[in-house]
Formats: C-alpha cells, structure tokens, sequence
C-alpha cells in the first residue's frame, strides 16, 4: 500500500465530510495527547505505542488508524506526551526522554538538547494564533520555535520563570504566553515583551497558621486553590482555564482568580492534621454545584460548555457563563484517568482515555463541510538553533560570579539527564554553576 502525503484533493475543493457515531478502534490504548489537523484528520498520541492518524473520509486508507512510523525520521521511542499542528501544517509530538518530534508530511525529524531544546522530556506544546509561535514546555524550561524569522528562544528560571519544569502552557487570542507549572502556580508574558517579562500567581502554600494544610477548606472561593497544575486552556472568550489537584481556577486575567473544587474536597480535609479541617462540609444543594473530582486532568472549551476531565470520576460539563455543572458523564470512563478531550469539526466531542482509548461524549451533526487544500510543497523543517557565542557565555558567566559576590541568587540553567555522569564529554551546550 501507498501512503500518501498530507492533503490529497485539489486546491480549494470543498468536500462534504461524514464523521461515523463510531470511530475505528484507536490502536492507542494509552492516550496522552489528541488533535485535530487542519485537514480534519484525527490524531492520537501515548504511552507503550506509536504515533497514529485517521483521516475521515470516503477512501479506503481512511477507514482505519495509519501508523506514522511509516514515515521516514520516525522517533525511536515508544512513550509520547503530547502533539499540537502549527500555522504551516507541521505535527509536533513530545516524547518523554527524545525532545519533540516534527513531521512536514513527508518524513520525521528530532529537536532535543543538542539542537534546539532546554529539555529532553516534553510535557506540553502551544500555538501561538496570532505570530504561529510554538511553545515547547520541557524538564529543562520552556523552547519557544518563532517561524517568522526561524529562531529558538530559551526560557528558564534565569529568564524568569518560577520554575523550570511547566505542566502545561498555552497562547490566548492575543498571543500572550501562559504557563501552569508542576508545583509553582501559573505565570503570564505578554508577547509585546519576547516573553521576557513574567507576572505570577500562586496560591498559599499554607491555608491555616500553623501550617497544617495544603489545600484551601473551602469548596470554592477566590485565587488558586493549588500550586500543583495538571493543565491549562486558553479560550477564545478570553478566558484561561487552569486544571489543578485541588479543582478548577478560572479568571479572566492574571490578577483575578476563582477556584471550584470537587466533591471529595471535604474526605480530603478530613484527611489533614488539626480539627479545623473536618468542619469543612457543605450543605446538599453546595454539593450538587460542584465538580466531580479535585483532581481535573483536561480542560475543552465548545461553545457555552465547558468539559472537564477528571483522573477517575469520568468527565463534567459545566455552564461557560454560570461555571455550574450541567451533565455529569460516567458511562464507559469508570475509573478512568481522562489526559485529552477531543471536538471534532461535526461538534461532537470524544474523551481520550488512559487505558480504554477514545470514548464518545457529544454526537456531531455527522456532517460538515471541509475545504482541504492540496499541499503541493515540501514543508521545510524548523532550523536547529544558533548556537551562543563563547564570549558571549564566558560575559554571563563572570557577571554570575560578581553577582554571587554581591549577595544575589544563582540558578541552575539547564539539566543533566543527557550526560550520564560524563560532564568533560557532554556539559558545554548550556552553562551550570556547581556547588561544593
């Protein structure tokens, strides 16, 4: 069988689209990361497999899942993280030890530390709408690919971010950069500023006074209800969704936050050292407006609704503008973490799942129609990045040790994962400070 290139019908067709109630089985079981190509193919990453692609449609091939390894360039490893499409129609795949993987629909290529990225482990990637900016969120710090003028730029703690390692980041309508990070909250650049420039929110990291308590005793109230982040969404209404272990925050900037937590926040409390905690329950009706779970592993905006995905409680909908439950949906997720939902172009929405593949959540008008364009061209691959200048290291490096005489912190910059212990053979791409 020939496999053909990304595209496929003459320039400018106009195809009338027909989505089945049910899918062909996702050779996926393990889902970490779901899209929707701009030629309406489907795509599915995760864990123990491969990378795999449904076009659906009215031809033969496009009845079943292609794996990509196919495709020449193809990543030697098995566990992937996530995958976005940028502006130019480029697959980008994180993997968990091998960088991100980019696929221009004739063959594969691979970013990781010796040319492009902070980090080898990838958790997140995001597209900007407004420069098609990609943010590539790795162990090592934030890798932003700028197309317009085919440069990387590295963000880490030395430029400003709380931390290294950001669970989660996305771009809102205005292309302004958003970060939720594994343990330090949320940070927020503008574009204007190159993503030089960071604004932080966090939450306490105690809620009582004698430091008893993580999480908030309340069900709901103001700011982040966690530091720990699982996932964050930009919408189009301007809204930034944040995912945490403690429930929902949701605001309409960085100042101003509201938090929802789930139905297990009062057996969680009960769980903490001091009294306080156990006189946290809430009437009946306060029980019926809450979410499921604390613990929200994916965040989809349609519409008025919003879809929540839980670790095992299944997936909610809650009311965009009222931010209450509306349906509440377990058939088929029990006990079933939730990484990726998924909207497809006839409105109907899917939950990927970790361990039972793709479940079907919302049915679609089963039809649509979708102009594809014939990509005649050879889309080129994103360059590996320049390289810094030694003198130029050698400078930051000697103002690092007239700061630490002036009493100001040093960090990190970097990490160590790659090197295997052999600093002399493989230290040299970015710079460490090592302390005796």
């Amino acid at each position: 069988m020939v496999f053909p290139l990304l595209g496929g019908w003459s320039a400018g067709e106009v195809k009338s689209v027909q989505i089945p109630e049910q899918l062909p089985e996702c050779p996926v079981r393990f889902i970490r990361g779901t899209l929707v190509a701009q030629d309406g193919a489907i795509w599915a990453v995760g864990e123990r497999e491969s990378v795999y692609r449904l076009q659906v449609g009215d031809r033969a091939y496009e009845k079943s899942w292609l794996n990509m390894d196919y495709y020449s360039g193809f990543p030697k490893g098995k566990n992937f993280t996530c995958i976005a499409e940028d502006r130019q129609g480029r697959i980008w795949v994180g993997t968990d030890d091998s960088g991100v993987a980019v696929f221009n629909g004739r063959e594969w290529k691979t970013y990781d530390r010796g040319n492009a990225l902070n980090g080898e482990h990838v958790y997140a990637l995001a597209v900007s709408p407004v420069s098609g900016e990609v943010a590539v969120a790795t162990s090592g710090g934030v890798s932003v690919y700028d197309p317009g003028n085919d440069s990387w730029k590295a963000l880490d703690r030395s430029t400003g971010l709380v931390e290294d390692q950001a669970a989660s980041a996305g771009f809102d309508a205005r292309g302004n950069l958003w970060l939720a990070y594994a343990c330090g909250g949320i940070s927020y650049s503008p574009r204007k500023s190159g993503y030089m420039q960071w604004k932080n929110v966090q939450a306490p990291w105690y809620w009582d006074s004698k430091q008893f308590a993580r999480q908030p005793y309340q069900p709901y109230g103001d700011g982040l209800p966690s530091n720990i982040c699982n996932v964050l969404a930009c919408t189009e209404k301007d809204q930034v969704l944040v995912g945490t272990w403690s429930g929902l925050a949701y605001s309409n900037g960085i100042s101003s936050w509201r938090f929802l937590r789930g139905r297990d926040y009062a057996r969680k409390n009960s769980n903490l050292y001091g009294s306080a905690a156990r006189k946290t329950a809430v009437p009946g009706e306060g029980n019926a407006k809450m979410l499921s779970e604390d613990f929200v592993s994916s965040i989809l905006r349609q519409g008025k609704d919003i879809f929540i995905g839980y670790r095992t409680q299944g997936v909610d909908v809650l009311d965009a503008e009222r931010m209450t439950v509306r349906r509440r949906i377990r058939k088929g997720l029990e006990n079933t973490d939730v990484p990726s939902l998924l909207a497809l172009k006839d409105g109907s929405v899917w939950a990927a799942t970790y361990g039972k593949g793709l479940v079907s959540l919302k049915k679609g008008s089963l039809s649509y129609q979708l102009d594809r364009k014939q990509q005649d061209d050879e889309i080129p691959f994103p360059s590996p990045a320049r390289m810094e200048d030694p003198a130029a290291v050698l400078k930051r490096l000697e103002k690092l040790g007239a700061d630490a005489h002036a009493g100001k912190s040093i960090v990190f910059r970097g990490e160590d994962w790659s090197t295997k212990g052999d600093w002399c053979g493989r230290y040299g791409l970015t710079r460490a400070t090592l302390c005796a």
